[in-house]
């Protein structure tokens, strides 16, 4: 039973840095995916926007 609660410890101790660290990673993941996702939603807006103005130029030509 001896060795068997140590290695359960010894087990233990090492996955707690490698659970630590994963976390870490996600954090500064997150950010950065939040931040492309706002930068997709803009590039969208503005898209749509050309689109937009490129109706009214088409509906101006057409009077």
């Amino acid at each position: 039973m001896d060795f068997q609660s140590q290695s359960v410890k010894k087990g233990r101790f090492a996955a707690f840095p490698c659970g630590s660290i994963p976390p870490k990673r996600s954090t500064k993941k997150m950010p950065a995916q939040k931040g492309n996702r706002s930068k997709k939603k803009l590039s969208n807006r503005a898209g749509s926007k050309k689109a937009a103005l490129k109706r009214r130029r088409a509906r101006e030509r057409r009077k």
